[in-house]
């Protein structure tokens, strides 16, 4: 996470002294913007910003380093339910994100 923040910052500072017309606020707004998703896993949020960030870097005219690309392949594991919970409390049944919120590590149970 250190590694992640100190590279924003360093884009922020390279991007800011290089490039009169973009603004720390202008550039805020864009990657804040619905757009990229939270710039999260969702709906290729991260991937969206990646090919932001590495566009804007090119224009500015950074050059790439050895390999040619600011950016590299990564994998994470995502935390999923591969079936809808369902929670019944005497006999009604719950509504997932109203009435309950599974536990990430919860597993299955009857009874």
């Amino acid at each position: 996470m250190k590694k992640l923040s100190l590279i924003i910052c360093l884009f922020f500072v390279v991007l800011l002294s290089n490039a009169q017309h973009y603004t720390a606020k202008s550039l805020v707004d864009t990657l804040c913007s619905p757009h990229f998703f939270g710039r999260g896993y969702v709906q290729d949020g991260a991937l969206k910003t990646a090919d932001f960030l590495a566009n804007t870097l090119k224009k500015i005219g950074l050059n790439a380093g050895l390999k040619g690309s600011f950016t590299h392949d990564f994998s994470f594991a995502v935390n999923t339910f591969p079936k809808t919970p369902v929670l019944k409390l005497a006999k009604q049944e719950l509504r997932l994100g109203i009435d309950f919120i599974p536990s990430p590590y919860s597993g299955s149970a009857k009874g």
